[in-house]
């Protein structure tokens, strides 16, 4: 048996550390040798689409990014891979979405929303108006929205956001101990 650990983005150092201590190991599952999965694709489908029991996609809004729209663009682009994951292995594959901020809300130059609030309105409510397009964050997903930076030489970390909200879903669904583990 081999641990299979996957996720997608750009990763600072350290990140591993961090992603760990937010979410402890409850995301970590034992899967089979990964790299026979995808022979093991044409043998039996309905094995194959429990393979991979978790999809993790992860952002960072960073001081240098945090006032481009395409921040925003991403975390909608990301949501629908996740639903993609999700539909394809027939609800079996657990999918998340985490969005680590590190800045400051940033004032862009066309004055509208910053993009942090944006994203973080986004992934509270559930859904986003984007160039006259709604978006909706997926049903079967969990998004969290983590935010910690230094505001005038302090820290400021508030308490993590997630869609569904903490309580929101019945008390069998996986995304409740997740959650609980996230936000204490």
């Amino acid at each position: 048996m081999q641990w299979l650990f996957a996720l997608t983005g750009n990763f600072p150092c350290n990140c591993r550390e961090s992603l760990t201590a937010i979410t402890g190991t409850y995301i970590l599952q034992q899967t089979k040798d990964a790299s026979l999965s995808i022979e093991r694709k044409h043998k039996d489908d309905s094995t194959y689409k429990r393979e991979v029991q978790y999809a993790i996609e992860v952002k960072f809004i960073h001081p240098f990014n945090a006032r481009n729209i395409n921040m925003l663009e991403e975390v909608i682009t990301d949501n629908e891979k996740l639903r993609l994951a999700t539909e394809h292995s027939d609800g079996f594959t657990k999918a998340i979405n985490l969005v680590f901020c590190s800045s400051q809300e940033k004032v862009r130059s066309d004055r509208k929303d910053p993009v942090i609030n944006r994203i973080r309105e986004y992934i509270r409510n559930g859904r986003t108006v984007h160039e006259n397009r709604e978006y909706k964050v997926p049903e079967a997903a969990l998004n969290a929205f983590i935010d910690s930076h230094l505001d005038e030489s302090r820290k400021n970390t508030d308490k993590p956001i997630t869609w569904p909200a903490k309580g929101t879903m019945n008390s069998g669904d996986w995304r409740n101990e997740l959650i609980s583990t996230i936000i204490r």
